[in-house]
């Protein structure tokens, strides 16, 4: 194998972020573990970002569903209150004397 072989290293930066840069490395072996290593990172990456899908997917049907029992809630609230105003409206209307009055046309 030849000595001088160039191998991409990645790195995690302090910003979550990650870097890639190119190296020359002495000897096959210490490419071959750069490169296995580069991939142990790269999956652990790929899981930590499913994991985190996953986690926002719960998080939004949990979400949705909160949020379709509370506006329920809201529109059962608006409907007992408007009754209510109509019962009280009934109520005194009801309390008041009916006034009649009479045309006699002979």
């Amino acid at each position: 194998m030849d000595p001088d072989i160039e191998t991409s290293i990645i790195s995690d930066n302090d910003d979550g972020s990650i870097s890639s840069s190119w190296q020359e490395k002495e000897g096959g072996n210490d490419a071959m573990k750069q490169l296995e290593d580069e991939m142990k990172l790269l999956r652990w990456h790929k899981v930590a970002n499913e994991s985190a899908i996953q986690a926002a997917i719960i998080r939004t049907k949990n979400l949705k569903k909160k949020d379709k029992v509370l506006k329920a809630e809201a529109e059962s609230r608006e409907r007992e209150m408007h009754k209510a105003q109509i019962r009280r409206i009934i109520k005194e209307e009801m309390s008041k004397p009916l006034k009649v009055s009479f045309a006699l046309n002979l």
